[in-house]
């Protein structure tokens, strides 16, 4: 877990965080510090895998949007 201010955090993150400037300062906008996770061991799929490859039937409810 990366801590620090917005401007530390964009700079380290920018190139693989997966969002634009824009979105990061709205996001962080008026915040001392932004958090950030530093991934590794990624391991990339050949195919989606489906929730029920993991015995879940439904998405948690905090992905669920209508």
């Amino acid at each position: 877990v990366l801590v620090a201010s917005p401007k530390e955090i964009w700079d380290k993150t920018k190139k693989k965080a997966g969002i634009n400037k824009e979105f990061f300062d709205e996001y962080y906008d008026n915040r001392v510090f932004a958090v950030a996770y530093q991934l590794i061991n990624i391991v990339k799929y050949e195919y989606p895998k489906e929730l029920l490859d993991y015995g879940i039937k439904t998405a948690p409810q905090s992905f669920v949007y209508v």
